[in-house]
């Protein structure tokens, strides 16, 4: 039995995982998310792209290798290697599914357009060309295109570092495979870098989701994923309606990616973050590094991001059995879901061994939940974990706490969808242990059913 590797969440078949790219429809039905890829755990290498599929946004079947560099633009031919084919979206043309992502090398970043060859393999079609930065536009700090629909016209995002050294995102029309530059989309004062940008619609308002670079760590962290709700003016512009927010206040959640279908949207994301000691992450040892977070389904309610687990999710749990005692301890469920209530505070030692595991502590009087990820003999050996100290979360009245747990992976939702807190922790035991203890204490358990 796998001690890392998650059953429900999605990780690569072998190697290494990263951003979510070219989230979108399937072509006949379903739904596809590449994601960046390269098979080594160590070593100079090349990004590439792998491919999942899924039927319902939970269980995602790995095809491997899909999108692969072989063009100088992205690295290839040149010592060291360093490059590839970085982040990215998926648009459909004449028939034709087309990649659009960020040719890599030491020479800059360029946005580049692949199609399928005959092996089943994408790679870049240099006769579409290779789209530069604009003028002023620092050649390094440009990627991360994102194509989508608006008004019956077709358009394409690009985060950057503007002349000013402000974050910002540039706006591209887009018709066919050609791309125009239209102008500054949105700036983000404060930053000096904005990462992954994608933009939604729900009711009326335009949901746009970033990762922004250089902002306060302290209130941020250094790598968050955030979005802000807004509307679209005359001459495309994003003007906010409100403030930046945190799409998870966990400690591991980077690079969302939205899917707009119909009326609704979905988003996914890496759960991991750059400034871990990557070479000491336990999972090497079974053959992989990355996971990708449960896909949510996401609305607004009263002006804010509500994000809900997939309907189909909890088909994968058997039937949940209610506890009502002081301490519970379970054994031998590395894929499980458990419910509580704000009503009652309560700790609990997640992924346990002898001595450590991810702690959760609730505190009914104040609503404050706490998540701790350090207590674990990992960290104690020089995993690095990028956020300091604790997270925190605040719970609402009679709200429900619902705790996700699959191997390696603890995603806590409060109130439905209200709020997330993600984390990776590694357990030190092949049976590691669930624990909760508080007076009054109530709640639901439900295993992982059988693969």
């Amino acid at each position: 039995m796998a001690r890392y590797r998650p059953e429900i969440h999605l990780a690569p078949t072998k190697g290494w995982m990263n951003d979510p790219n070219g989230f979108s429809l399937r072509p006949g039905g379903g739904y596809r998310l590449f994601y960046q890829h390269h098979d080594a755990l160590e070593g100079e290498v090349l990004i590439d792209w792998a491919l999942a599929e899924s039927e319902d946004l939970v269980r995602f079947e790995d095809k491997g290798t899909s999108l692969v560099p072989t063009m100088p633009e992205e690295g290839v031919g040149k010592e060291p290697l360093w490059g590839g084919c970085w982040s990215g979206s998926a648009f459909e043309h004449e028939g034709r599914t087309h990649l659009l992502y960020t040719a890599c090398s030491r020479d800059g970043e360029r946005q580049a357009i692949a199609i399928r060859s005959g092996d089943g393999l994408f790679r870049m079609d240099p006769s579409l060309g290779l789209l530069k930065e604009p003028e002023g536009i620092p050649t390094e700090f440009f990627r991360d295109p994102f194509a989508f629909s608006y008004g019956n016209k077709d358009f394409v995002l690009v985060g950057a570092r503007l002349s000013d050294g402000t974050g910002g995102i540039l706006l591209y029309r887009r018709e066919g495979t050609s791309l125009s530059f239209m102008d500054t989309f949105f700036r983000l004062p404060g930053s000096h870098m904005i990462e992954c940008p994608g933009i939604f619609f729900l009711e009326s308002k335009a949901i746009l989701v970033l990762s922004p670079m250089g902002l306060d760590e302290k209130e941020w962290g250094p790598h968050p994923s955030c979005y802000l709700v807004g509307r679209l003016e005359e001459g495309m512009r994003f003007v906010p309606e409100g403030g930046l927010a945190l799409l998870d206040r966990g400690y591991d959640y980077y690079a969302a990616q939205p899917l707009q279908e119909g009326k609704s949207a979905h988003l996914a994301a890496w759960l991991s973050l750059w400034d871990k000691d990557l070479g000491r992450i336990p999972s090497k040892e079974e053959g992989f590094i990355g996971t990708m977070g449960l896909v949510r389904k996401v609305s607004l309610k009263d002006g804010a991001l509500f994000q809900e687990w997939e309907p189909s999710l909890l088909g994968y749990f058997e039937k949940e059995a209610r506890f009502e005692k002081d301490f519970l301890r379970f054994e031998d469920a590395a894929v499980s879901m458990f419910s509580l209530s704000s009503d009652v505070s309560f700790e609990a030692r997640l992924l346990g061994g002898e001595k450590d595991g991810l702690r959760l502590s609730y505190e009914a009087s104040s609503g404050i939940l706490r998540m701790d990820a350090h207590d674990s003999e990992h960290v104690r050996a020089g995993l690095n974990l990028v956020y300091p100290g604790v997270r925190e979360a605040k719970a609402l009245p009679r709200e429900e706490i619902r705790v996700f747990v699959d191997h390696s992976v603890v995603e806590v939702v409060l109130g439905g969808g209200r709020t997330w807190m993600s984390s990776l922790f590694y357990p030190s035991t092949d049976h590691p242990v669930h624990e909760f203890q508080g007076e009054g204490l109530s709640l639901s358990f439900a295993k992982g059913k059988a693969s």
